[in-house]
């Protein structure tokens, strides 16, 4: 009535974004990350990361950033959902694994082990070669759980 946009609460929100469709999702997260302000550099990269769908080396390196500042101040879950999240959008094979070890690593020290060996499942799903070039983070995690 006073021409403000109320935002709905938490549930409707919810219900409306569980029923539309994902191309229009990723439409409103692109919408979202041009509108985010540079001094919000971590919204707008989660905000870029639900609008791409396959890898995007940007997207990739922007969700980076998000996690040495989420290390920064100790938010390792925080920073173990970026890697991880950044590992898929990677380019390159390289790249993808160093994200996923780096994803385990910082799901490990973030609590439970389950995460990160999670994690490692999909970094040896990827390549052999890579994984056995990175053992010792493997098996630091492993041995650790």
């Amino acid at each position: 009535e006073d021409g403000r946009r109320r935002v709905p609460p938490p549930a409707r929100a919810r219900a409306v974004v569980g029923a539309a469709a994902p191309g229009r999702l990723r439409a409103v997260h692109a919408a979202l990350a041009a509108a985010t302000p540079p001094t919000d550099p971590d919204r707008r990269a989660w905000h870029r990361a639900a609008a791409v769908i396959g890898p995007d080396a940007q997207v990739a390196t922007d969700l980076d950033g998000v996690s040495h500042r989420a290390r920064s101040r100790s938010a390792y879950d925080v920073a173990a959902t970026a890697l991880e999240r950044a590992g898929w959008l990677s380019v390159s094979a390289t790249e993808r694994v160093d994200r996923l070890v780096a994803a385990a690593e910082c799901a490990w020290i973030a609590g439970p082990g389950e995460r990160a060996l999670t994690l490692l499942g999909h970094v040896g799903e990827k390549t052999a070669t890579a994984v056995a070039l990175r053992r010792p983070h493997r098996d630091r995690i492993r041995g650790a759980t």
